[in-house]
């Protein structure tokens, strides 16, 4: 996600063309080789350096996020020398990693189309018309996708059903309504 929303000023032909094919052939590599995946020598971040695409947040992490991180990485370490203990379990763990990476790189296939291979907005298709017709387009949808996570945690805490009900509150807070509708 950071690599995709490195900044308000990002043209979204300098972010996405770049973006997914590397993501899907990382995703692809990964499938046809699980090993790289599980020994960590296969670098999403590497590729995405190379592409000029931010990689680091753009706000320090905080002690819950370094936490977590540290907690991650011991853990991938204890799931490392647990596989190298068990063959069985670890042709187990490359045949789910391989299906799971198929599966990822169908979805980028589908949800990135236009941006691969020779999509409307593959990078060989770019051209000084197109960037000014799709200048000022949205690079994700991170803020409708920020929006339905508060909305669903909104529904875990109190209980709402109503999806509407939930939505409109919690549009309400984000722009600055919500003391209004109180009133």
């Amino acid at each position: 996600m950071r690599a995709i929303e490195p900044g308000d000023d990002a043209h979204i032909l300098d972010v996405c063309p770049e973006l997914w094919p590397r993501v899907l052939e990382w995703l692809d590599e990964a499938a046809a080789s699980p090993e790289t995946v599980l020994d960590g020598s296969l670098c999403l971040r590497t590729r995405l350096l190379a592409g000029g695409l931010r990689v680091t947040p753009r706000e320090p992490p905080t002690p819950k996020a370094r936490s977590r991180r540290d907690r991650g990485a011991i853990d991938l370490e204890r799931i490392r020398a647990a596989l190298a203990a068990d063959s069985e379990v670890r042709a187990l763990v490359l045949e789910m990693l391989t299906a799971a990476c198929m599966a990822m790189a169908a979805g980028v296939r589908n949800h990135a189309a236009e941006f691969v291979g020779d999509g409307r907005f593959s990078k060989d298709n770019i051209t000084p018309q197109l960037r000014a017709d799709m200048a000022g387009t949205p690079i994700t949808s991170v803020m409708a996708e920020t929006m339905f996570a508060r909305v669903k945690r909104r529904a875990d805490r109190g209980g709402v059903s109503r999806h509407d009900t939930r939505m409109g509150a919690v549009l309400c807070e984000r722009d600055g309504t919500v003391a209004w509708l109180r009133n």
